[in-house]
């Protein structure tokens, strides 16, 4: 056995912050430090100086290095001048990216061009593996290049067939398997079905006087994929069906979103300016999140996010699109229905529907933020699923618990110990 040491120089989102890709490197860092006696870590959304966890040199993406072109600096939020000047200028034997696919692909360039030098000049080499997330279609030419790194991880089968449509080539690496699956985990010691009594108490707590009412919420970043204006028109029509439709049904629907009011990082949606324009009442029909849970780095405690989803009646997501969409098997541990859309991820997420209540009316959708083909929800289905939840929890039990529990059982057998330790093998073994 080589008893060489081995360096690796990481990008990706910071272990410590709210994002989902944070909440990734949270469960995979460990594993990554059993592997490499030393990691270089460039952090996005980490703004401060380098500090030392372990054998962790954890350094800011957008502020260690800075270079000048005409006197101007040229920040980077995303740590591309950062992590390309630590690999230019040290003997790194591996390096992982996870990251989105127009990050990656622009860094392409000048990693071909550090990798001939350092064979040129018989300078320790690296070799490459990238993470990233597929959550629609795949732009032609997208993908040219990436025959470069030695193994590519994807998080679901959808994203595997999206990848070799755009270039086959990622298939296979001089004989070896080059793209692989490896599943997003879930915390299981964080997001759990809590006591009844616990989400009782909470419950009257953060929901106050509407503690009563059949609670939607929606748990998400306030970006322009994830559609949160669809939530709300849905919800909107909901509670004119249920008004008109089921008198017999006396329960009152409440809206709450655990989100920016308007996220100035992703061109979010202003969501009071969208209520301002309704006969929703805030405090009576919606509720969003206290805004000082809400910045670039951090989010809500645990405890708090896990008692949401515990007290919650129904999550909903609407995105037009999904990598993975984490809030959607938190939201699944804990026990609550989900309603989500049938495509992109949460096609096998859902267990082709088992496992939530679907939205199957979908329509091509051409996103003005990325020029993606995506597919948008239809407003009335939304409506139609928020009610098929609340009619199966009272009169279609088994239907209800059987689904939900379904969706329990697969959230738990995500476990990141054995994930986590997939992916640091991927990269470990290249």
């Amino acid at each position: 056995m080589s008893n060489k040491k081995k360096y690796l120089l990481l990008l990706a989102d910071w272990h410590i912050g709210s994002t989902g890709f944070g909440t990734v490197m949270r469960n995979l860092l460990p594993h990554l430090k059993k592997r490499f006696d030393n990691i270089t870590y460039v952090a996005i959304n980490y703004i401060g100086e380098p500090y030392n966890e372990d054998n962790v040199l954890i350094v800011s993406a957008k502020n260690y290095y800075t270079p000048e072109v005409d006197g101007k600096p040229q920040e980077d939020l995303f740590g591309r001048h950062s992590f390309l000047h630590l690999l230019a200028n040290n003997p790194f034997d591996t390096i992982f990216i996870f990251q989105d696919m127009d990050i990656i692909s622009k860094m392409i360039p000048t990693l071909k061009e550090l990798h001939q030098y350092k064979l040129a000049n018989n300078i320790t080499n690296f070799k490459s593996a990238v993470y990233f997330p597929v959550d629609g279609n795949i732009p032609k030419g997208r993908l040219d290049g990436w025959e470069f790194f030695n193994s590519l991880v994807v998080y679901n089968e959808y994203s595997r067939m999206q990848v070799l449509k755009n270039n086959p080539k990622l298939a296979i690496s001089i004989g070896k398997k080059k793209l692989h699956i490896v599943n997003h985990g879930n915390n299981n010691h964080d997001f759990y079905q809590m006591p009844s009594a616990d989400v009782i108490k909470f419950k009257s707590t953060f929901f106050g006087k509407n503690c009563e009412k059949w609670i939607v919420s929606a748990i998400n970043r306030n970006q322009p994929r994830k559609d949160i204006g669809s939530t709300i028109l849905g919800f909107i029509e909901a509670r004119r069906i249920l008004k008109e439709s089921y008198p017999e049904i006396k329960q009152e629907l409440f809206l709450y979103l655990h989100m920016m009011e308007a996220d100035p990082y992703m061109n979010g949606y202003d969501l009071r300016k969208i209520f301002s324009q309704t006969d929703l009442v805030e405090g009576e029909d919606y509720k969003i999140a206290d805004q000082e849970y809400f910045n670039r780095a951090n989010g809500a405690d645990i405890e708090i996010v896990r008692s949401i989803y515990n007290a919650s009646n129904c999550f909903i997501t609407t995105t037009l699109g999904g990598g993975w969409e984490l809030t959607v098997t938190e939201a699944m541990a804990c026990g609550c229905p989900v309603i989500a859309p049938y495509h992109t991820s949460l096609m096998e997420i859902s267990g082709d529907g088992k496992r939530a209540w679907m939205l199957y009316e979908l329509e091509p959708f051409c996103s003005p933020f990325d020029n993606i083909i995506r597919a948008k929800c239809n407003i009335e289905e939304v409506a139609e699923q928020i009610i098929a939840v609340l009619n199966d929890s009272i009169y279609d039990q088994d239907k209800y618990h059987k689904t939900i529990n379904l969706a329990k059982n697969y959230a738990n057998s995500l476990d990141w110990n054995i994930l986590g330790d997939n992916i640091a093998d991927i990269i470990d073994k290249i």
